[in-house]
């Protein structure tokens, strides 16, 4: 009997003690989903496609059952999350699943859509989708391709261009540990890379109606127009601060800044995004006030905010949405949410739902250097 005493006020204070920390539980949602994605991405080889489904309903039935005993409910939440997390993993992995190049083509000829756009210190390193390649059934031809170009005038986002190339599948890890290139390309359904002879020939021009690559060209236009006005390396520094395109700054400013331990300031992410949002925020607001007729009438407070978020957006499709600044976004969107709807703006909440949001969408960044530094 007294050991049932016992039990009891042991289970008491553990509810006790959890509830004190409930303004805490959401925290602990990424570390979960972060435990199961990392288990998948562990495995020595791809599990069974049930067993995400299998590890999500065994858990999520103990949630029913255990409702009434906080003590318990709380470490059986945290599997639940951890088994979401892994089956988010192996099916992101199946979702993206695209063909990849079996064997080196020394010299192939293709034809491709230009996605994106990445200018290098010889000419522009693209990516390409809607790809053919002579000799290549369509079910073994790659979704996309990485394709270095030295000979790169003329060439913009949208256009379908035919070249001859030579491709490599995805490289693996030089060092056992190392940087999976061929991890990331998967992610990114780049089933090749290569290097182009000779410059690429344009076949069509982008459609009327081809906005994806809209946002690219004004990125293209952005750094012309900062390389026609600047001259180097400054114009190079412009470019990767506007546009997050670090290969237009000579080899040499970006070894002596990671020297320095500035090579952060080249990377855009929550120093830029930051900046963005003040002088937007700013700049808005200060404005407004000076109209007395607006400041004293109107929430010119939350229109600033607005205005931030909308200003930050534009400038996060203009970098390329690269994942840290989409990271800082998210973290600032929800401040600047919170400004508009009259909440707290300052809460570890933020940072754990732009954790979760990731997570969810792309598990894979969690295996990702500037994910982990982040959270």
């Amino acid at each position: 009997m007294a050991i049932f005493q016992l039990c009891g006020r042991a289970t008491a204070w553990l509810d006790d003690r959890f509830m004190e920390e409930r303004g805490r539980w959401l925290l602990w949602v990424p570390v979960a989903l972060a435990c199961g994605i990392g288990l998948y991405f562990a495995l020595p080889e791809e599990p069974p496609q049930d067993w995400a489904l299998q590890a999500i309903g065994a858990t999520f039935l103990p949630l029913f059952f255990l409702r009434r005993w906080l003590w318990a409910l709380l470490p059986a939440a945290f599997l639940f999350f951890a088994a979401l997390g892994f089956g988010v993993a192996q099916w992101r992995a199946e979702a993206v699943a695209a063909p990849v190049l079996a064997k080196s083509l020394l010299s192939v000829r293709g034809e491709a859509v230009i996605l994106d756009m990445e200018r290098v210190q010889k000419g522009h390193r693209l990516l390409l989708g809607k790809v053919t390649l002579t000799g290549v059934p369509v079910a073994e031809t790659p979704e996309r391709l990485r394709l270095s170009v030295k000979k790169s005038e003329g060439l913009s986002p949208g256009q379908r261009i035919a070249f001859r190339a030579g491709l490599h599948p995805p490289p693996l890890p030089a060092i056992p540990g190392g940087y999976d290139f061929a991890r990331s390309a998967w992610f990114g359904q780049i089933g090749a890379v290569g290097y182009a002879f000779g410059e690429p020939e344009v076949l069509a021009e982008p459609a009327a109606d081809a906005w994806r690559g809209a946002l690219e060209q004004l990125r293209q236009a952005v750094s012309l127009r900062v390389t026609q006005g600047m001259a180097a390396p400054y114009s190079g520094m412009a470019i990767s601060l506007m546009t997050a395109e670090q290969n237009a700054l000579p080899q040499d400013i970006i070894q002596n800044m990671r020297a320095s331990g500035l090579a952060h300031i080249l990377s855009i992410s929550g120093l830029h995004i930051g900046l963005a949002i003040v002088i937007l925020f700013g700049a808005v607001r200060f404005g407004l006030a000076a109209v007395p007729a607006l400041a004293l009438n109107y929430p010119i407070k939350k229109w600033a905010a607005a205005a931030a978020l909308a200003g930050s957006a534009f400038y996060l499709g203009i970098t390329g949405f690269p994942v840290p600044a989409v990271r800082s976004w998210l973290m600032a969107a929800f401040i600047l949410l919170a400004i508009i709807a009259d909440r707290a703006q300052a809460s570890m909440r933020f940072v754990a739902l732009s954790a979760i949001l990731i997570l969810l969408a792309q598990p894979e960044a969690l295996l990702s250097v500037s994910f982990q530094l982040s959270y």
